[in-house]
């Protein structure tokens, strides 16, 4: 899968400096940067913050270590939640195509300071590898 042209030419959508440590004695078995991604949020409210309807394009990174599963935009985490966590259940996963994951979930469900709907699409070769980590649904 082809690299976006942010991360190609200024390394954008690559896990931060900062996590690499914390994430690699984790042990990393998915990790997929520079990929596509779009971000859709619906009546979103958070500190600071209120979109009736915004969708951001960018760059960004996907993770899934034996501990954690984490969605990074550009050099932000978007979703951060351990693999054991019984809240990941509530994440709404889908793959309408081989090398496109829809997550999506209520903001409220993992931070009690935010609402509204959020959905993250993003392209990675990692689809199916993604799918199989994050086991069975429903």
């Amino acid at each position: 899968m082809a690299k976006t042209i942010g991360y190609r030419l200024f390394r954008l959508g690559r896990i931060p400096a900062r996590w690499h440590d914390e994430l690699n004695s984790e042990g990393i078995r998915i990790l997929d940067e520079g990929i596509r991604q779009t971000i859709t949020y619906r009546n979103y409210h958070a500190p600071g913050r209120y979109f009736a309807w915004r969708r951001s394009m960018g760059s960004g990174a996907i993770v899934v270590t034996e501990k954690q599963f984490l969605v990074f935009y550009y050099r932000w985490p978007v979703l951060d939640i351990g693999r054991d966590d019984p809240r990941i259940v509530q994440l709404d996963v889908s793959s309408p195509a081989p090398d496109m994951l829809v997550l999506s979930f209520e903001a409220s469900d993992f931070d009690s300071r935010r609402r509204g709907s959020v959905t993250i699409r993003l392209r990675s070769a990692e689809v199916p590898s993604i799918l199989q980590a994050l086991g069975p649904r429903g």
